[in-house]
């Protein structure tokens, strides 16, 4: 967009473009204004809301894990806040159940690598991966990930409940998804 050459991780060696062509299109769009967006297709305009969700799911995850990773540095006392509410809200404008939340996200994800991954890729969005976690085990996760593709999220979690009622009934560890 002419504004220097900087890439999402903050080389000025890198042109952004070249970086992410998603993160290109968007600001160029922003760039331009709401004008441009108004003349879009609804084809371009779905094309920049999917690219721009699997651009949020990865923000997501890298956000997840450098807030668990920050938890255990302990982090907030090391920077000299009175509680991890006070950091969250002062310094990232979270909430601490916002904070806490993704915090469980990514510690679930470290057990849950195939779950980790398509939500890094935008394979599946945020509270897909939050409702998977939630049920998967590592024999069951490439299954409930591939469920989570193809289900809307209100079904996804409907079959996330009722698994883990079948899991408390039964007595067993893991339940794989239903299957059509």
């Amino acid at each position: 967009l002419g504004s220097g050459r900087v890439d999402p991780n903050g080389d000025p060696n890198v042109d952004p473009k070249a970086a992410d062509p998603v993160r290109s299109a968007v600001a160029e769009a922003a760039a331009l204004g709401l004008s441009a967006l108004e003349s879009a297709g609804c084809h371009d305009l779905d094309g920049m809301l999917r690219g721009l969700s699997r651009l949020l799911a990865r923000h997501e995850l890298e956000l997840s894990r450098l807030v668990l990773q920050f938890h255990r540095a302990d982090g907030w006392r090391r920077l000299g806040y009175a509680s991890e509410a006070q950091y969250a809200r002062e310094r990232l404008g979270l909430s601490r159940s916002s904070l806490m939340a993704r915090r469980a996200l990514a510690l679930r994800l470290e057990k849950l690598p195939r779950v980790a991954e398509a939500l890094g890729a935008g394979q599946i969005g945020v509270e897909a991966a939050v409702q998977v976690v939630r049920v998967a085990v590592p024999s069951t996760q490439a299954a409930w990930v591939e469920r989570a593709r193809q289900r809307t999220i209100k079904h996804l979690r409907e079959e996330v409940a009722a698994a883990l009622v079948a899991v408390r009934l039964s007595g067993q560890a893991d339940c794989p998804p239903p299957v059509d």
